[in-house]
């Protein structure tokens, strides 16, 4: 069975307003360890894989399996996490939440 990749996206952290500093708009890969993230089951999976070779263990202060679930978490300010750009990209424009 082959496998054809469909496309790719990068995968961001995202968190409450004031998470990052002023002007800031990226951060250091080793820095997501600095953070204790809420995360849906299936993005854990690939941001794992993707973390592997890198040394950088992140922290999980939980895991849902529910992507509105999260979001909501997201905009109450309950958490951070790691989600695709495609899934924040107008609340980020907004000021909503920050991503990085």
């Amino acid at each position: 069975l082959a496998k054809t990749p469909l496309g790719e996206e990068d995968l961001l952290l995202v968190g409450p307003p004031g998470l990052a500093a002023p002007g800031e708009t990226a951060i250091p890969l080793a820095r997501l360890a600095e953070f204790d993230l809420t995360i849906t089951h299936g993005f854990r999976m690939v941001v794992d894989r993707a973390l592997e070779r890198s040394g950088v263990k992140l922290r999980y202060a939980g895991e849902f399996d529910s992507i509105p679930i999260l979001r909501e978490l997201l905009f109450r300010g309950i958490c951070t996490t790691i989600l695709p750009r495609t899934l924040v990209r107008q609340e980020g424009f907004e000021g909503r939440l920050t991503v990085l």
